[in-house]
Order: structure tokens, then sequence, then C-alpha cells
């Protein structure tokens, strides 16, 4: 095989692993900024469910045992 025809694969190589690294990347990046929830949504969001809910609805809400969800580790 010539060299500049090994010389072209390892390019290909080498620019098609970038370009999928960085469709990755980019992709991860996208995901944290587009699913990211700040503390004062959440709050502004509770608030606007107890408001829209009637007060035996809130009631029993509040009377239900808490638990706590956590981000599975990637």
């Amino acid at each position: 095989m010539k060299q500049s025809t090994k010389f072209g694969l390892k390019l290909a190589g080498v620019v098609g692993a970038a370009t999928y690294a960085g469709t990755l990347l980019g992709g991860l990046a996208a995901y944290q900024v587009a699913m990211h929830v700040s503390d004062a949504q959440k709050q502004r969001g509770r608030e606007r469910s107890r408001a829209e809910n009637t007060e035996i609805e809130n009631f029993w809400y509040f009377k239900q045992p808490k638990q706590q969800w956590m981000d599975p580790v990637l």
C-alpha cells in the first residue's frame, strides 16, 4: 500500500474519532444545559402546584412520607 494511502486512512480515522468525540461531548453539554432546573424554578413550581390544588389535595400531599431521589452517577 502506498505511503500516501496509509497517511490518508490514518488521517480519516483521526478525523472520524475526533468528530465522534466532539459529537458526544456536544450532546452531553446540550443535555446538561437543557435539563438543568435551578432551585428557584423548583420553588416556583411547588408554589404554583399548591395554588392550583384544592385544600384537601394539599392536605393529603403534605401527609405523605417524603423520599429523597438521587441522580445516578455517570
